[in-house]
């Protein structure tokens, strides 16, 4: 099983770059479907999380308006806050360590893309954050505070917060798990060969995005998203 090595803060907390992202979760993809990179196709993002993971998939609603997509626990808890949409309530439920929680709205067909995207994105924070954000139960007291998961929400647009310096942690681990999930629904190896394969020096900015997303079964803003990064389109306003 790969273990990427990486920088991190005396806290645990990792020092990523974009380029350190996309280069672990390509070897992740390599590691658990490596035909990825010879013939670009959908990842088996649940098969990784639970096979290659060890990961627990639960399928909860985690609020009554779909504002939070997904959920990674680090801890065996009694704390995590279920909504149940027949009694209109919500309720504690238990949650063991090492569990996936997607909720329940992006189970519809339609939802396919948002789906995928957040299992990768939970799978970003256990390969990323268990140190940083695991403790060991036994040595908490009453007093503790810290919650034992990462509750996700629907979306965050980074370049609305200005300069990075401000962030806080959490603001920085949900762009390290954004940019893990692009990187291994995505690898650039296989974005790489399944455009050289497929188009033409001159195609379309449009034409990119579309085969990305087509193959590797991502939303067009995703594959936008991704070609961006890899400079493989135009930045806005160039």
């Amino acid at each position: 099983m790969y273990y990427p090595h990486y920088q991190t803060s005396n806290s645990n907390f990792p020092i990523l770059s974009k380029r350190d992202i996309s280069v672990i979760a390509e070897r992740y993809a390599r590691e658990f479907m490596p035909e990825i990179v010879e013939d670009p196709q959908p990842f088996n993002v649940d098969g990784f999380a639970e096979n290659y993971l060890g990961l627990q998939l639960d399928y909860q609603y985690l609020s009554n308006d779909a504002r939070y997509l997904g959920m990674m626990v680090f801890n065996d808890t009694d704390r995590v806050i279920v909504y149940l949409p027949d009694a209109d309530q919500a309720e504690y439920m238990h949650a063991d360590q090492g569990t996936v929680i997607i909720d329940c709205s992006l189970l519809a067909k339609k939802q396919e893309h948002r789906y995928r995207f957040t299992m990768g994105h939970e799978c970003g924070h256990w390969v990323f954050h268990r140190s940083y954000y695991g403790y060991d139960a036994s040595q908490l007291n009453l007093f503790d505070t810290q919650l034992p998961y990462i509750k996700c929400r629907e979306s965050i647009e980074y370049d609305c917060y200005g300069f990075t310096n401000k962030w806080e942690d959490s603001k920085w681990m949900e762009w390290h798990a954004d940019h893990f999930s692009a990187g291994l629904l995505m690898p650039e190896t296989a974005v790489h060969l399944l455009l050289n394969r497929e188009l033409s020096g001159n195609s379309s900015e449009q034409r990119k995005i579309t085969l990305v997303s087509e193959r590797f079964n991502v939303s067009e803003k995703a594959a936008f998203l991704r070609l961006q990064e890899l400079g493989l389109i135009q930045q806005p306003g160039k």
